[in-house]
């Protein structure tokens, strides 16, 4: 990983050439150097951080020795970036052995004793690296492990603060708002490093499960969709077959509101007053729509035996009815 202190080795080996000193400033020390005293060459990012280069006003640098100078970094500043990104993509695609993962975690600032979370990003739209970059890092800050794997999919391993639902949707918000893209999350935890592949594909997984049976969320967690997970083993045939018996049911009849009532509601574990907070209604207004599906259904969500069944038959139908 490129540092402060290699760009300053190389700098050095520039001065040299150059027969005289080439100053390297962030920008909290850029603002102790008086713009009369020197000129500027170029500045660069550098670990999220811009940096600024400078001589002496009184050496006369030609603009083509300061254009060589912008060069020589951009292309050793992007050929490490890519070298850092290759690496970080084999931890997702590759079988690596254990000294080669820790290496190139290490290598990153990520700390190899704490649980971490593997998240795989979807673009809907279209998302530059660098933009979908930038949030992350802004959000995450340096804990984080961050590459595009293809034209839809970004890579992401971060550390399980305990805050990461949190953080996610944060993720999410900004990307939507600031970048105007729509995405989806899959995520998977792990407690070693040596099982990031693993679980690259377990989040894969939840994102293909999260389109296929048309959850709302944009956040999918492979851990928590086990009832999804056995319903994508079942074959087409039987799928049709059960399809069939909730027309029987008339679920078919019950309206976008009544199915998100009957969602939060066993989302909210069949708790009345938490549902109505959640879907921000009154409880009587909750009521008279748990009544009016019975009435529809005979579905009664508020017995566990019904709503169970219920659920599974309305994944069902919203699958195949997409």
């Amino acid at each position: 990983m490129l540092t402060r202190q290699r760009i300053e080795q190389i700098l050095n080996k520039i001065s040299k050439i150059i027969g005289e000193r080439v100053l390297l400033v962030n920008e909290g020390d850029k603002k102790g150097i008086l713009s009369d005293n020197v000129e500027h060459i170029c500045s660069f990012m550098l670990d999220n951080e811009e940096y600024y280069l400078f001589v002496r006003h009184d050496i006369k640098l030609t603009d083509r020795e300061k254009a060589l100078i912008k060069i020589i970094l951009e292309d050793i500043i992007g050929s490490d970036t890519k070298k850092q990104n290759e690496a970080v993509k084999s931890l997702f695609l590759e079988d690596l052995d254990e000294q080669r993962t820790k290496k190139i975690l290490k290598s990153v600032g990520i700390e190899l004793n704490k649980w971490l979370v593997v998240a795989v990003i979807k673009s809907y739209d279209g998302i530059e690296n660098s933009d979908i970059d930038t949030i992350i890092k802004n959000i995450v800050g340096k804990n984080v492990v961050f590459c595009k794997l293809n034209e839809e999919l970004f890579g992401m391993v971060i550390q399980n603060t305990g805050e990461i639902t949190e953080v996610l949707i944060q993720i999410v918000n900004a990307i939507e708002t600031e970048l105007l893209r729509k995405v989806g999350i899959g995520v998977s935890s792990i407690t070693s490093p040596l099982n990031i592949k693993k679980a690259y594909q377990e989040s894969r997984t939840a994102l293909l499960l999260g389109h296929k049976f048309n959850i709302p969320e944009n956040i999918y967690y492979y851990e928590k969709l086990t009832v999804y997970k056995i319903l994508s083993q079942v074959n087409e045939k039987a799928l049709l077959s059960i399809y069939d018996e909730t027309l029987k049911y008339g679920i078919q009849r019950l309206n976008s509101d009544e199915i998100k009532t009957a969602m939060y509601f066993l989302k909210c574990n069949l708790n009345i007053s938490e549902t109505a907070r959640k879907l921000y209604i009154h409880r009587n207004t909750l009521i008279y729509r748990l009544d009016k599906i019975q009435k529809d259904t005979g579905f009664n969500l508020r017995n566990f035996d019904d709503a169970l069944e219920f659920y599974l038959l309305l994944l069902i139908y919203k699958t195949l009815n997409k």
